[in-house]
């Protein structure tokens, strides 16, 4: 503080005290203004210096994905410590306007991204931490084959380059696909018959997934639980995920039929009655009777049933009558299976702005 202004601050205040001193409290006053006075006088000096603001970075961010459109995105950063709190979170509700820019504070950090959600920012309000973030659950009522909800991360030096950071965006629901159906019952009582009102559907489907869920999942909400069920089914915005129908019968020629249906993983290592098998099930009449050839995905050969973002291609010739149980697996001399497994539509370099 300049020195003339410090005088005169002293001169004022012990102008008062000496009145105060005379005319009301000639003792206990002074002491009491007294003992302010040094505070009076730093109050004199004005405000002290402001902290210097966070340093901020701003990095590019480049979005892969495995199948299906970008609609809308949610970006979170954490600090990659201990605590893992988040450090900032930016909203891309219109993806094909966005920069491509992200602003985050200096260090290391952790970068996730959510495409779909379907959430609006405040909805996204308890997420502190990681893994808060990390226990958001999805239910499959929610999902679209179009533009599913996606998930990635990965770590970051923020400020230390100003390279573009590339993040990989998976879907947490795997497809199963049956790509050829046909029947043949060549040598039975039975032969020449076709088979009519065919349906195709899943059963025992985990209906819930958390959205960082990793190595062995087990179901915790079943739906269609060993059989189609209707009031499972209106739950769907899009019941055609689970349950399809093939116009016309299905005989000796494979039958092309376009049919992808979704489920969340389910890699139980023991079917029980808390972790049945999830079985893709086809339905249809044999001679004005009704059977069922269930077949439990990815369970032949050493089959670990459904893991997350990948495709069960079956082709399925069906030559024998099947079970009158929905939920009892079809024998295999009852039908003939070829079966593939691949990853869904991996895309590469695909820019969240496409």
């Amino acid at each position: 503080m300049n020195k003339n202004v410090k005088n005169i601050c002293r001169e004022f205040l012990i102008s008062i005290i000496s009145v105060y001193s005379e005319t009301i409290q000639p003792f206990l006053g002074t002491l009491t203004l007294l003992n302010f006075l040094p505070a009076l006088l730093y109050g004199c000096s004005g405000p002290e210096p402001l902290q210097a603001p966070l340093a901020e970075t701003t990095f590019n961010v480049s979005v892969t994905r495995s199948g299906g459109q970008i609609e809308e995105a949610d970006i979170f950063v954490f600090k990659d410590d201990r605590l893992q709190k988040l450090d900032c979170y930016q909203k891309i509700s219109r993806p094909r306007l966005w920069n491509e820019k992200v602003v985050s504070s200096y260090g290391d950090r952790i970068i996730a991204v959510c495409a779909n959600s379907g959430r609006t920012s405040s909805d996204w309000a308890f997420v502190s931490s990681l893994p808060s973030l990390a226990e958001t659950t999805r239910s499959l009522e929610d999902e679209s084959l179009a533009s599913p909800f996606m998930f990635g991360a990965r770590t970051i030096a923020a400020g230390k380059s100003n390279r573009e950071i590339s993040v990989h965006l998976r879907p947490l629901f795997s497809i199963v696909e049956l790509r050829t159906l046909s029947c043949d019952f060549s040598g039975r009582p039975y032969s020449g018959e076709r088979l009519s009102d065919v349906k195709i559907y899943l059963t025992n489907v985990n209906a819930v997934c958390r959205i960082s869920e990793e190595g062995e999942i087990l179901p915790s909400r079943i739906i269609n639980a060993g059989e189609l069920c209707k009031d499972d089914m209106d739950m769907f915005e899009e019941p055609a995920l689970l349950f399809r129908q093939i116009e016309g019968d299905v005989g000796k020629n494979a039958l092309y039929t376009d049919i992808s249906l979704i489920c969340y993983p389910n890699n139980s290592r023991e079917e029980s009655p808390g972790t049945p098998f999830t079985r893709l099930v086809i339905e249809g009449k044999l001679s004005g009777q009704t059977f069922y050839w269930p077949i439990d995905i990815n369970r032949e050969n050493g089959g670990k049933g459904i893991s997350i973002n990948e495709r069960y291609i079956y082709d399925i010739r069906i030559t024998r009558k099947g079970s009158s149980d929905p939920d009892i697996p079809v024998k295999t001399e009852a039908i003939d299976i070829k079966f593939e497994i691949e990853k869904w539509e991996e895309r590469e370099d695909c820019s969240i702005t496409f």
